[in-house]
């Protein structure tokens, strides 16, 4: 169910809210998330550098082309700062190990002082949301709401009980 509401996803601020807190509870820093506009590219940065010269960055993307959509970000971040990390998310259902790979080649031919690379689609990020799952629930409660309703079996019980009150009501008038 996660796979298909992330594919499915078409507001992309709520989305970057999504990343920047399942990456939180992941690797145990505090991300924000950068002004919805002129962003930079950064979509969310860690809030600390922990010591390190630049924080991590998370770029986000529900486009469909998701290795232009990573070099783009890359290049406007790398216009203003020399990033060491960056997180590269994405809804795209059709994500595989050939995208991550040219995400990865794209980005380090971008910024070769990359010392970590990480990109997720869909599929990769229900699989953390598993393990992981606040960050969901609180951005995505009401396609849960949805669902769970859609899912619920009648109650049975409930149902013969006003039947019989009708029978009642109807031949005692």
């Amino acid at each position: 169910m996660v796979f298909d509401i992330l594919t499915h996803e078409r507001f992309p601020t709520r989305f970057e809210d999504f990343c920047a807190a399942l990456f939180s509870e992941i690797d145990g820093v505090t991300y924000v998330t950068t002004s919805p506009t002129w962003d930079h590219g950064r979509d969310a940065r860690a809030a600390s550098t922990g010591g390190k010269q630049q924080p991590p960055f998370v770029c986000c993307g529900t486009e469909e082309n998701v290795v232009k959509k990573a070099s783009d970000d890359v290049k406007r971040i790398c216009e203003t700062t020399k990033p060491t990390s960056i997180v590269c998310c994405f809804t795209d259902p059709t994500f595989s190990e050939h995208k991550t790979i040219q995400i990865e080649q794209d980005v380090r031919a971008i910024a070769p002082g990359l010392e970590v690379v990480r990109s997720f689609g869909a599929d990769q990020l229900a699989q953390l949301v598993v393990d992981n799952p606040h960050a969901f629930e609180k951005h995505y409660q009401g396609e849960l709401a949805n669902l769970r309703n859609a899912l619920a079996a009648p109650d049975a019980v409930s149902e013969a009980v006003q039947l019989t009150g009708l029978r009642i009501a109807l031949t005692t008038q």
